[in-house]
């Protein structure tokens, strides 16, 4: 009864195979790749294909590897089971094309690498299955030959497609030949059945498809011998069984093939030792080993060659799991290990890779009581009895069960995992950062401790990853100190004083907080922005003791460096006036130190005609936030930050003042104000004895209202500071 059952599990037939489960050659063949250690927390979820915790659609499947680019089908509620592809980033993992438009599946099947371009099978929208071809983009994903598989396919199944030079093999059908070989020319597309060799409308079912020795070997059964081992050339007169094994109807049912030395190792089936290991050079056909004794054997599966020997899957005589390797004789064929663990008595490999020096593989058990279920478990081994153990690094770190499908892509590691968070999906090698980004790189001086200078955030080709940043020591460090990271925030920790260093340097790290080994590191220069501050205020021509107040027409405001003014912030008002406010305008240019310069000039009710102010004391305000360098505003009151107005003729001393006559500037019309107005009585503009500032009523010439506005003021009471 046991035997029945387990031949079943590995026979060709692919009515008898399950989606997921499989108990002959995966979908991906299982290759040696370069020498190297998975790590603990290596791997991430790659993208959420199908949104949701309680994902029921059928997982990833079929991933096959060309060149860097992992090719596999997947299902999403748009677009159904459809064919994908990833170059190990989120963002690259994209759907290739949906075969049938919107939530029907076209199931992809048998992925292949042809040199260098994919071949696989699918539904099409009348049941059929069709051969395609694709080079990974929408427009190079084309349909070779429609209706050519047989439509009782099942979604992960061995692929039925290898290639030899110009010509590709499938397993095809038509209606009068059933399934049966068949070949396609790479290059004309031409596509037809090779032979008939199971003759009408019988189907051979060509099976398990392997290169060996440049011919083509197969399982088929020609209808009178059973399912036996098949070769050819691509001829039809050279297409000829190898051996039969198993003589009369029933067959030997070889499956599992793998090329390992200058032997094909597979598996098959003859009466008196149940399904064992065997291997043919070609010539002759020999049994290396009955495992297990009697009609039962030991069901051999996932052939691969790890540290020069070939591993493989068994059962045991009581049905438990167990791992062998052979190096192709009886004596060298031997157990390496019988210690997983078990849930109940029904148990399946699955997903066996090379990576380095071990092969990764699963095993699945199913578990009947108390309560029905399935447990799937990472392994690997290097072939010996030490060196197979469970790999949990494949989940270490990331909350993920069952891990199978583990395929090698280039330098990735891929595998089908169930999260509780986003149900099944596919996960990948976890990769290190690549680059860090800083959303502002300027700090102005003196910006108090806890400032924010920006927010970092992390390229990556994994998208789902998170990441610590932190500062750290090598080149560009040389201001660390002067920072502290929260979160992900670059902050102020100390003083930062633009004329004491204008740069500042920081070098910073981002680490994967699912892998401390996974990290990047980038210098940045952070530009200290220097406060804008007022540098002179002049009054008229000169702030000094001895120029003259009898005409104020501008005042003269230079600031430290180049600055933007917006709308008008240069107010100027009257102090202790009835009407204090002045009505201004300004112009601004820039000296040749590159600092802007703004001249403010007057008008209105306290403006003579000519433009100059009325007698009296005045103050000038720089509204702060109407005067900007590099976003900062103006630091007016100079506390060393931005933000505060400045005042200026608020103390006796600006000489921010009118008077007119006044022309010495001493806040009274003695003597030297006198002998001044007297050379300039009379003049007109032009004369070079015209003294403009004293023309009160503007008119280009001094005569008698100018005389008489100058007469009222002598001997005036001082015009005091208020």
């Amino acid at each position: 009864m046991f035997a029945n059952i387990m031949r079943s599990l590995f026979r060709n037939d692919p009515t008898e195979r399950t989606p997921h489960r499989r108990s002959s050659r995966g979908l991906c063949s299982p290759e040696t790749l370069e020498n190297r250690n998975l790590m603990a927390a290596d791997f991430t979820l790659l993208q959420d294909i199908n949104p949701g915790v309680a994902d029921t659609a059928i997982a990833p499947y079929g991933m096959v590897s060309i060149g860097s680019t992992a090719f596999f089908a997947a299902s999403s509620a748009a677009n159904g089971v459809e064919l994908w592809k990833s170059d190990g980033t989120t963002a690259g993992t994209v759907m290739v094309k949906d075969l049938i438009s919107g939530p029907t599946d076209s199931f992809p099947n048998d992925l292949t690498n042809v040199n260098g371009v994919l071949y696989f099978s699918a539904i099409n929208p009348i049941g059929q299955r069709d051969l395609w071809k694709s080079d990974g983009t929408d427009a190079g994903t084309v349909i070779v030959a429609s209706g050519v598989f047989p439509d009782s396919l099942l979604v992960g199944e061995p692929p039925l497609i290898a290639s030899i030079g110009n010509n590709l093999f499938f397993r095809g059908t038509d209606s009068t030949g059933g399934g049966e070989l068949w070949i396609s020319n790479l290059t004309t597309g031409a596509t037809a059945r090779l032979v008939d060799i199971n003759p009408g409308v019988g189907s051979s079912d060509p099976g398990s498809l392997t290169v060996f020795n440049g011919d083509l070997y197969f399982a088929a059964d020609d209808g009178a011998s059973g399912r036996e081992l098949w070769r050819t050339n691509g001829s039809t007169l050279v297409t000829t069984r190898v051996a039969d094994i198993w003589p009369g109807v029933d067959g030997s049912e070889p499956n599992n093939m793998e090329v390992f030395g200058n032997n094909l190792y597979f598996a098959a089936m003859r009466p008196a030792e149940g399904i064992e290991l065997w291997a043919t050079n070609g010539t002759t056909v020999n049994l290396i080993r009955d495992i297990v004794p009697g009609v039962d054997g030991s069901l051999p599966s996932y052939l691969t060659e790890v540290n020069g020997t070939l591993l493989f899957a068994t059962l045991s005589a009581v049905g438990a799991p167990e791992l062998w390797k052979t190096d192709g004789t009886s004596l060298g064929t031997v157990r390496v290990f019988n210690g997983f663990t078990v849930e109940d008595f029904i148990y399946e490999f699955g997903s066996f890779t090379t990576i380095g020096n071990s092969a990764y593989f699963t095993v699945i058990t199913d578990s009947i009581a108390p309560i029905p279920s399935t447990v799937t478990r990472a392994w690997k081994s290097d072939g010996t009895n030490l060196g197979t153990v469970e790999a949990t690094e494949l989940t270490a770190g990331i909350s993920v069960t069952g891990p199978q499908e583990i395929t090698r892509v280039g330098a990735l590691t891929y595998f089908v995992g169930t999260s509780p968070t986003f149900g099944n999906e596919l996960f990948v090698t976890n990769q290190a950062p690549t680059n860090i980004v800083l959303t502002s790189n300027t700090v102005v001086e003196n910006s108090p401790v806890g400032t924010i200078v920006g927010s970092f955030s992390t390229i990556d080709p994994n998208a789902f990853d998170t990441f610590n940043y932190s500062l750290v020591a090598g080149t560009g460090s040389d201001h660390n100190s002067l920072f502290s990271i929260v979160g992900n925030q670059l902050r102020v920790n100390g003083p930062i004083n633009f004329e004491a260093i204008p740069t500042l340097s920081v070098r910073i790290r981002t680490t994967d907080n699912l892998n401390s080994a996974l990290f990047f590191e980038r210098t940045f220069l952070i530009t200290v922005v220097d406060l804008p501050e007022v540098l002179t205020t002049v009054v008229a021509e000169s702030n000094a003791v001895g120029s003259q107040r009898s005409a104020v027409r501008s005042i003269t405001i230079t600031f430290d460096g180049p600055v933007d003014i917006t709308g008008n912030p240069f107010e100027v008002r009257q102090r202790g006036g009835a009407t204090p406010i002045v009505t201004t305008a300004f112009t601004t240019s820039t000296n040749s130190s590159g600092q802007t310069v703004a001249t403010v000039t007057f008008s209105g009710a306290l403006t003579r005609a000519n433009g100059a102010l009325l007698d009296g004391n005045y103050q000038l305000t720089i509204i702060a936030s109407g005067v900007k360098r590099s976003n900062v505003d103006l630091d007016g009151d100079s506390n060393g930050v931005s933000g505060g107005n400045y005042q200026f003729g608020t103390l006796a001393t600006d000489r921010f003042f009118a008077f007119f006559g006044d022309v010495n500037g001493d806040r009274n019309i003695r003597a030297a104000d006198i002998n001044g107005f007297r050379l300039t009585t009379g003049r007109s503009a032009g004369d070079p004895l015209y003294n403009a500032n004293l023309d009160f009523d503007g008119n280009n010439s001094i005569r008698a209202a100018d005389t008489n506005a100058f007469r009222i003021r002598v001997a005036a009471p001082l015009l005091t500071f208020v």
